[in-house]
């Protein structure tokens, strides 16, 4: 069994909101301004070039690697969750309440 997140999409491979809300319960959520490489404070813009960019660099059809559809499948991920600014404002609650909870029980999770 695998430590990874895996969603059921809707419609265009989009992830729903139900989905989404669900998947913010699991444990081994990724850090998705680390697989975009960017600040949390990055604007729309901000993230949308560095998607572009790192798409350009991991799609399949351009990269020959193993890693390579895996690697663009977590960029997808990470760029439909953060350039969507109700889900990010979720995702980031999420991440600040399981940072405090980490700190305070002294378990750096």
């Amino acid at each position: 069994m695998s430590d990874e997140i895996s969603f059921e999409r809707k419609g265009k491979n989009k992830l729903s909101d139900e989905d989404f809300r669900k998947s913010l319960l699991s444990k081994n959520i990724p850090d998705y301004y680390a697989i975009l490489q960017i600040q949390k404070t990055a604007s729309q813009s901000e993230i949308k070039n560095q998607f572009r960019s790192l798409a350009k660099k991991w799609h399949p059809d351009r990269k020959q690697s193993d890693d390579a559809e895996k690697k663009m499948a977590q960029i997808n991920m990470a760029y439909e969750v953060l350039s969507n600014t109700k889900r990010r404002k979720m995702y980031d609650q999420h991440f600040s309440k399981k940072y405090d909870i980490c700190t305070k029980t002294r378990n750096f999770c």
